[in-house]
């Protein structure tokens, strides 16, 4: 029993660690587009008007 209570703090130990990231939270988008980036190519502007549809409450 001291045996398997032994491994599993070591593990727990070890897990905790490697897992922990600082800037987890702090990640910057993939992605800026500015307003003349995307209204400069119409192809642009067209996935950006029908990605606004996603935001509207359907009732």
């Amino acid at each position: 029993m001291k045996n398997y209570l032994k491994y599993t703090i070591i593990f727990t130990l070890i897990l905790s660690s490697v897992s922990c990231k600082k800037d987890f939270l702090e990640r910057t988008p993939g992605v800026a587009l500015n307003e003349e980036q995307i209204f400069a190519d119409p192809a642009q502007a067209a996935k950006f008007a029908d990605n606004a549809y996603n935001y509207v409450i359907n009732k």
